[in-house]
């Protein structure tokens, strides 16, 4: 039986190499927090923090600073 000689990244690492081609502003800390946050309401089915609306927020900013970064976006983002 063969095996994939290619290793799945986690989804740290992807978000990691996402954010760096094209560059990003979103930093280690966030990519941080975020990989932790989808983790835990993953595998755990809880929030990583105390606050999940604050959490929440936290993960649609996430996602909203990714896809603009993406689509090419060079604008000022102001935060919910």
């Amino acid at each position: 039986m063969e095996t994939n000689p290619k290793k799945k990244l986690s989804f740290k690492a992807g978000l990691v190499a996402i954010t760096q081609n094209p560059p990003t502003t979103i930093n280690l800390k966030d990519i941080d927090d975020m990989a932790n946050s989808r983790n835990i309401l993953v595998h755990e089915g809880k929030f990583f923090t105390t606050d999940p609306s604050s959490e929440l927020i936290f993960i649609f900013e996430f996602a909203d600073r990714l896809i603009l970064t993406l689509l090419g976006y060079q604008g000022q983002y102001t935060g919910y």
